[in-house]
């Protein structure tokens, strides 16, 4: 592997490590032991000569809430003891600590306007469909519509001749399917308004 590719790698796992240490629980957390991690990393030799915001971006995209809470918490907290000057953080660590603090802003707020779009996209996706089944549900009352007045004009004055002379309570069972027969005619016409 080439120097290029070792350094590279070293930067990414002392980015890693440092980020590891602002996720622990808050009451677990001491800013003097990152503070101490970052200098450390400054005067590697085997690093980059560049924080690497893809690594910490990727890193806090892949906290599930909680960490990322616990980054939050630990990241300002780190951020107040290096701007406090009786700590005497070294000027290079404090740039590095500031770069952190903002880089992890930066990906909060991307994390959060990618949740926004997401959401706002589910929102829209649902309705939508819950419109199309509003459709398909008309259209298909409006096929049984038809395919019910088929019936009733094509079946029923076939069967004319088989009732003749049947009764339901007095009344020709016949005459009783024609009424059902205006009803549904009715019915589908209304369907079709809807």
């Amino acid at each position: 592997a080439s120097r290029q590719h070792i350094k590279f790698k070293n930067t990414q796992q002392k980015i890693t490590n440092i980020c590891n240490e602002l996720t622990v629980p808050f009451s677990d957390f001491h800013p003097e032991n990152t503070t101490n991690s970052i200098s450390a990393y400054l005067k590697s030799e085997n690093i980059l000569d560049r924080l690497l915001y893809s690594e910490i971006n990727t890193y806090i995209s892949s906290l599930d809430t909680n960490k990322r809470a616990n980054f939050s918490v630990n990241v300002d907290s780190l951020l107040s003891y290096a701007l406090n000057e009786t700590n005497k953080v070294e000027s290079d660590c404090r740039k590095v600590i500031i770069k952190l603090y903002d880089h992890f802003q930066l990906a909060i707020q991307q994390i959060e306007n990618i949740q926004e779009i997401l959401s706002n996209g589910i929102t829209d996706t649902k309705q939508n469909l819950i419109n199309d089944i509003k459709g398909i549900e008309k259209e298909y009352i409006a096929i049984l519509g038809i395919f019910a007045s088929i019936v009733l004009t094509f079946v029923i004055p076939t069967l004319e001749p088989r009732f003749t002379g049947l009764t339901i309570s007095g009344k020709p069972i016949f005459s009783s399917i024609l009424s059902c027969k205006f009803c549904l005619s009715v019915k589908y016409s209304f369907a079709l308004i809807d």
